[in-house]
């Protein structure tokens, strides 16, 4: 419940007018080398009516006192603030004006000098880096009023989403000292992040695996997003070209599609939790959804939206990464831990512009924290999974080593088997061919038995025959002249047969 009344209260806060007024007092700058917040010395009009110019609020007497620490600008509609504040230093050394963020719309800045002089200085994102008098990735201008002089200011922020600013002063030698640690923090967080989505790359190149390159994309978008939020992108990608700061708008979605697609391949969802794996594609329509608010220029429902979709998605990941882990998947333990991580760090992020922490370097830069200790968490778990391959790859190669050598042994025995066979049916060939040489001599003999038979029966026979045809022609000259001619035909039938 506590959770749902904080999600509720941070939705509807862009939207809840600032506190009743309080006294407003003049800023006063000593010798030190100092940086402190000056929003509760300033009040602001809200220029709903988007006409107000420099001259209309320096006549305009209903300025009201600012008493929180941060201005909250956007909600769901553009917003025009005029900010009016009062400055007098006591040393020669220059004083800057720091605004907490780098995507601001527009940000002039008037001073109004006991000269009846006016400068005028401008920053945002819809101008070029190169306009800027100090070269930072913040907004940061140069507050040039003199010495003992009380100088006027009135700064114009104007902006079509929302957005928490923290108004501060202090010498260069201050900034500086505390933009070296910022600067080294983020340089550790870029590094990080950039090592993690270079091995990423290595290894989908490598292996091929899908769920590589969408970690590598996620990882270069969420670190866009933040490098975007505090203007280094700005300062180093596109100075000159600042309309490139819209496409800003669609990181958040784009890198919500690229984080479902990892989610969905690295915890194999599809495999252990279909119910689970339905939800994510619900999330990626949202995404999808949320991206097309940035093509139509719905640019503050886009901001608005992500918010809400950004913490559910988190915390269904969680849900996912637990039960993935419960089915016996070791690597989503870390996936999970590596989303609590981002989500803390996104919290305690969004509570700090909100007003509700206090404003030091862990909170200013707890997103970096969280994106960096997410991004070793994801490593570690993707190393995880690529030495669980391994080892399952080594695991298969052993089997087949093994399964080859059961292949080789098997076909031994068979080749063994075949040859005693062979020689057993050698053996029988053998012996066969013997008892066929056996019969073949037996045989030979028998023909030679018949020849001599054959010989014998045709001497015996012939004798009769010849006895025969002998006194058949003994028969034939005595008597035939006393035979008649078929008795003649008769007896030539014998002596011809």
């Amino acid at each position: 419940m506590q959770k749902l009344v904080t999600v509720f209260i941070f939705f509807l806060y862009p939207y809840l007018s600032f506190s009743q007024p309080t006294t407003t007092t003049p800023i006063n700058l000593g010798v030190g080398d100092t940086l402190f917040s000056i929003a509760k010395l300033t009040s602001f009009i809200d220029d709903k009516t988007w006409q107000l110019g420099l001259k209309d609020v320096q006549n305009e007497a209903n300025f009201t006192p600012m008493s929180q620490d941060l201005f909250k600008i956007g909600g769901n509609k553009p917003h025009n603030l005029w900010v009016k504040f009062q400055l007098q230093k006591e040393t020669s050394k220059d004083i800057y004006l720091e605004l907490s963020t780098g995507i601001t719309d527009t940000l002039y800045l008037y001073g109004i000098h006991s000269n009846g002089k006016i400068t005028t200085q401008r920053l945002g994102k819809y101008f070029p880096f190169s306009e800027r008098l100090i070269k930072n990735n913040l907004q940061v201008f140069l507050v040039d009023c003199g010495k003992d002089e009380l100088t006027t200011y009135y700064l114009n922020l104007r902006s079509q989403f929302p957005v928490s600013i923290r108004m501060r002063v202090g010498t260069s030698s201050a900034f500086i000292e505390e933009f070296h640690g910022i600067d080294l923090l983020h340089g550790i967080f870029i590094g990080i992040v950039l090592i993690v989505a270079l091995f990423n790359l290595f290894f989908f190149i490598k292996l091929r695996d899908v769920f590589y390159g969408c970690y590598f994309v996620y990882a270069i978008l969420m670190m866009c997003i933040v490098l975007r939020f505090d203007g280094y992108l700005f300062q180093y990608l596109h100075p000159q070209q600042p309309e490139f700061n819209l496409y800003g708008f669609y990181f958040h979605g784009l890198a919500g599609v690229f984080g479902i697609y990892f989610s969905r391949s690295f915890l194999q969802t599809k495999k252990y939790t279909p119910l689970l794996d339905k939800g994510l594609i619900f999330f990626l329509i949202l995404y999808i959804l949320n991206i097309g608010l940035a093509a139509v220029g719905l640019y503050e429902l886009n901001i608005l939206s992500i918010y809400f979709v950004t913490f559910s998605f988190n915390l269904f990941s969680i849900f996912t990464g637990i039960q993935v882990y419960r089915k016996g998947y070791s690597m989503a333990r870390f996936f999970a831990a590596g989303v609590v991580c981002l989500t803390i760090g996104v919290t305690v992020f969004t509570l700090y512009n909100m007003g509700w922490l206090e404003s030091n370097i862990w909170t200013r830069n707890s997103i970096y924290l969280a994106l960096s200790s997410e991004a070793i968490l994801f490593f570690t778990a993707i190393v995880e999974r690529f030495s669980v391959l391994k080892q399952e790859k080594n695991d298969a190669q052993e089997k087949m080593i093994i399964s080859l050598k059961q292949n080789e042994s098997l076909m031994k025995e068979k080749n063994r088997l075949l040859e005693e066979n062979a020689h057993n049916r050698s053996l029988e060939l053998e012996l066969m061919q013997s008892q066929l040489s056996e019969y073949a001599q037996k045989l030979f003999k028998s023909n030679e038995e018949l020849t001599d038979f054959a010989h014998i029966a045709s001497h015996d026979l012939r004798a009769p025959i010849r006895n025969i045809g002998s006194f058949t022609q003994l028969l034939e000259r005595k008597i035939s002249p006393q035979l008649d001619a078929r008795s003649q035909e008769y007896l030539e039938f014998i002596k011809t047969n």
